[in-house]
């Protein structure tokens, strides 16, 4: 900045040095300079802008709401702003979803092949409890991109939250290609095996992602409940007890372990375990 301080690519680069070691303050002062620097119709007031409404105070969303509507003045068609103004108005009190749902649509005629706005949209449609037109613009988004990630996921989640188990297995076996183990989709891969009465193809997917003695915690931890509901109990409490044993420290797994012998009734057992933490 000493030898460039009339360079907005400078100040922008030090915004994001500043973000990368968490002050925000420093990075929406530099991020200002560089707006100040280029001017309001730049990438840089966007990305302000976009600083301004993510965790900011009321004030500074209100700010970032002013810098969107100028630049959405000065051109109508920028979806990148769309986008911004549908997330400020989704997530303001109380929100407005009209107002979100439009903006976001209108990002994506504007760019249909674009992954974001495929996913902004479907947020806003799910949050304000348009569920069908939600699992469709999520499926819209995967015939664009068939392997994001985020939409793989959130189509399962559509699914289980319809009730439709069957139709989560496939897009969750799918992520966990592109992501092994990948937790948050191995739990819900295995409720949705549950749920839809296919526990023995949970078991079996679950055992053949490494050798047994390359299981994760969270793997033994599902399995050993899995078992449990095929009341194979010495099976699930073996699996719960090496759980347990691969990292002591760990909540979830002693969680686990005390709650499985709450529900057999041995007190005695949780007893013993509670007075050794």
């Amino acid at each position: 900045i000493q030898h460039a301080p009339g360079d907005a690519v400078v100040y922008a680069a030090a915004a994001d040095f500043w973000g990368a070691r968490g002050d925000r303050s420093r990075q929406i002062a530099m991020a200002r300079k560089a707006v100040e620097l280029r001017g309001e119709s730049a990438a840089e007031s966007l990305t302000l802008a976009t600083l301004l409404a993510t965790g900011g105070t009321a004030a500074e969303r209100e700010e970032a709401g002013a810098i969107v509507q100028r630049r959405l003045k000065a051109n109508g068609q920028d979806a990148a702003s769309l986008l911004l103004q549908a997330q400020l108005a989704a997530t303001a009190q109380p929100p407005d979803f009209t107002l979100a749902e439009a903006s976001a649509q209108k990002a994506l005629a504007i760019e249909p092949q674009s992954v974001l706005a495929h996913k902004t949209l479907a947020a806003i449609q799910g949050r304000s409890g348009k569920v069908t037109p939600a699992g469709e613009t999520i499926a819209a988004g995967l015939n664009v991109v068939p392997d994001d990630p985020e939409l793989l996921l959130s189509s399962a989640q559509f699914h289980v939250h319809r009730g439709d188990y069957d139709e989560a297995i496939a897009p969750l076996r799918r992520l966990l290609r592109l992501r092994p183990r990948l937790p948050e989709a191995l739990r819900l891969l295995t409720a949705a095996y549950q749920f839809a009465g296919q526990s023995d193809q949970a078991i079996t997917y679950l055992e053949r992602q490494a050798p047994q003695e390359e299981w994760t915690q969270l793997e033994t931890i599902l399995l050993a409940k899995l078992y449990e509901t095929k009341k194979d109990l010495s099976r699930a409490e073996a699996l719960l007890r090496r759980a347990v044993e691969m990292d002591k420290r760990s909540a979830e797994a002693f969680q686990e372990y005390v709650h499985y012998f709450a529900r057999r009734g041995g007190f005695d057992q949780v007893y013993a375990l509670a007075s050794q933490r």
